[in-house]
């Protein structure tokens, strides 16, 4: 059964056309033999030994490496785990125009693959959550905003365009829509320095001056604060 799962797959096009071509890259999805493959796959690679401070994460056909220490021996760490990766895939060179480094609270190193230079990056997008150089986490909290921001006036206009929202239309589109895009990944960036900016863009939503206490719009009309 994996041998036949590996090799090359047929490819219908279209439900119309039925003639079958063969697709040479990529593997099938949605196998249930899928993720103990992935983890033999990968296990080697977890499993490197590299060098203190060094912690890799994996994510479908994505390899991240997350390395602290100091700053002047983080730039050899880096080098040294690039290598290993490297030389792990054989055949399989790493690409460095795919590759990137975000540094964060420290000068920018200068690291290659197969001496090929890699970019430093400002900001850095990590499963939906975009990471600056400095944590603060202001491009993120911008994009989320603006997000919600344009999902208002279509969900506006959809619950009720002539009279405003109702109370139970406001309650529903912030507990299943605003709340949950506002709020995720909450865990890594609520700490930020300018969490203000979600507060207030919060307040305007629900209709506050800028100097309404949230307490009393609580009572008036109770939506859960999230700042």
């Amino acid at each position: 059964m994996a041998p036949s799962w590996l090799t090359v797959q047929p490819l219908l096009p279209t439900e119309v056309i039925r003639d079958p071509s063969p697709s040479p890259r990529g593997c099938a999805q949605g196998s249930k033999s899928g993720p103990i493959l992935w983890n033999i796959f990968f296990d080697p690679i977890l499993s490197l030994p590299f060098p203190q401070g060094v912690i890799i994460q994996a994510l479908a056909a994505d390899i991240q490496l997350v390395i602290t220490g100091h700053p002047d021996t983080l730039p050899s760490s880096a080098q040294t785990s690039l290598d290993l990766i490297n030389t792990w895939c054989h055949k399989l060179k790493l690409s460095s125009s795919k590759s990137s480094i975000l540094p964060i609270f420290c000068h920018n190193p200068s690291l290659d693959i197969n001496f090929i230079p890699i970019p430093c990056l400002e900001e850095m997008t990590i499963l939906g959550v975009k990471f600056d150089s400095r944590l603060s986490f202001s491009s993120h909290l911008n994009h989320i905003c603006s997000k919600t921001s344009n999902l208002f006036p279509r969900l506006h206009t959809c619950a009720n365009a002539y009279y405003g929202l109702g109370f139970k239309a406001r309650r529903l589109m912030h507990t299943a829509v605003f709340e949950p895009t506002l709020t995720y990944a909450a865990a890594i960036w609520g700490e930020a320095e300018n969490l203000g900016l979600l507060g207030a863009y919060f307040d305007q939503h629900r209709g506050n001056f800028a100097s309404t206490p949230s307490a009393a719009s609580a009572r008036h009309q109770p939506l859960p604060p999230l700042h």
